[in-house]
């Protein structure tokens, strides 16, 4: 083995064989920068690590999950999205196990989208609510928001607005 190749090259401490220096992990530790072990051999040592220590292993996801809860999301989501038989599959059995979190996240799902749609109507009729003395500006209103069929949801609307919309939206039903 001459310079050259001993340069482009390393042997692993764990199996003997001489391998490419792209067959290790760096480690700034050591005087070459890269691992003694390759990485075949690396990962085998981690896998029976983890195998001979579940709950040491299991504390150290928990502890990297809530330092790096962005993250975590971000890896999670590439995993739904790539696994979505085995993602419904885990959330059917999570609502199984836990029913009372389930009902309130359900709840919280709903408000959230309940309030979307309140806000897209706001979105909708800006200018007609700045008109609010202008009855046929009020009736118009009124009847866009009863083809809506979500104009219950507006809290925000005036009497006036929702009595013209709840005339309307009967008006239109029996038809």
């Amino acid at each position: 083995m001459d310079f050259d190749e001993a340069v482009e090259t390393k042997r692993c401490y764990k199996c003997g064989e001489v391998k490419p220096r792209s067959e290790f992990y760096k480690d700034r530790s050591r005087s070459d920068g890269l691992d003694p072990r390759c990485k075949s051999c690396t990962k085998a040592h981690k896998a029976a690590w983890r195998k001979a220590n579940p709950e040491k292993h299991r504390e150290y996801g928990r502890k990297w999950r809530k330092a790096n809860p962005e993250k975590h999301r971000e890896r999670f989501r590439k995993w739904a999205k790539a696994n979505p038989e085995k993602h419904r599959e885990r959330k059917r059995k999570w609502r199984k196990a836990n029913p009372e979190k389930a009902a309130a996240q359900k709840r919280r799902h709903n408000r959230k989208r309940s309030m979307e749609r309140s806000s897209r109507v706001r979105e909708i009729v800006p200018e007609i609510l700045r008109l609010e003395g202008d009855h046929v500006a009020l009736e118009q209103l009124a009847h866009t928001l009863a083809k809506r069929k979500d104009f219950r949801n507006l809290c925000w609307m005036s009497a006036d607005i929702e009595d013209l919309a709840v005339r309307y939206y009967y008006k239109e039903e029996e038809l």
